[in-house]
């Protein structure tokens, strides 16, 4: 069960950078279930100790490309003598985030959403001084099924999967949220069973340690019934065909 694997609360973390004798204060919400890269690399020892082959081929995917994709948003705010504002930035090609003069681009190949932070406070620390950073890397996830608006959306990570499924629009009337499971391709990476327990429980996505491109698919009542109901209604009609046929003969 969910409520028993991870922490129900909602995590902040908080990065020193230091550079050029300069601190920067940079703040971060992040997911917190195993993202940092020691983590990483114990569980890739661990996968690969035990013969995971697709998970150890993920986990060292992920240590060498990093974790942000072209088209990934970060919410990016300054606070300080000389740099405020805030902003949503685009990851734009060949994984660059456009921090703006005099910063410049910063290239996130190889960078994990737990070393976000520390990458913007260098960069900043160069040019401010006292200036507070605060970064939000946005996860994006597929919502489909029985929902008004499928697709894909860019949720915070520590937003509560209820949350995320009601800025799909919400669930439409066929909605069955007790039989929907979020995928990961095709595996299954929480059950239905999962899934109740963290909408009754308000569990993040981080808490869910999901990943950019997971898939939410809420249950549809429809799907679930068509079998009973064929056999409700598609048996008498059969039987009325077949008797039909068999008169004629």
């Amino acid at each position: 069960m969910i409520a028993r694997s991870f922490p129900l609360y909602r995590s902040l973390v908080f990065v020193m950078g230091v550079a050029l004798g300069t601190t920067v204060r940079a703040q971060s919400i992040v997911p917190s279930g195993e993202r940092t890269r020691s983590q990483l690399e114990a569980r890739l020892r661990a996968a690969d100790s035990l013969h995971r082959t697709d998970e150890a081929f993920h986990l060292r995917s992920r240590l060498r490309n990093g974790d942000f994709e072209v088209g990934d948003r970060v919410i990016l705010s300054f606070d300080g003598v000389g740099l405020q504002r805030s902003d949503t930035l685009l990851v734009q090609a060949q994984k660059l985030l456009r921090l703006g003069e005099p910063m410049g681009d910063l290239r996130l190949d190889g960078v994990l959403r737990s070393e976000l932070a520390d990458s913007v406070s260098s960069r900043v620390a160069k040019y401010f001084k006292n200036i507070v950073i605060r970064v939000v890397p946005l996860i994006r996830v597929s919502i489909t099924g029985a929902v008004r608006a499928p697709g894909f959306y860019y949720a915070r990570p520590d937003m509560p999967l209820g949350d995320v499924i009601m800025r799909s629009g919400g669930q439409d009337q066929a909605a069955d949220l007790d039989n929907s499971v979020v995928k990961r391709g095709a595996s299954v990476l929480w059950t239905a069973e999962d899934v109740r327990a963290a909408l009754r429980d308000g569990v993040t996505l981080e808490g869910l340690n999901m990943d950019p491109g997971d898939e939410i698919v809420v249950g549809n009542k429809n799907s679930s019934s068509f079998w009973p109901k064929a056999a409700q209604y598609g048996l008498p009609i059969l039987s009325a065909v077949l008797l039909q046929l068999l008169i004629r003969r």
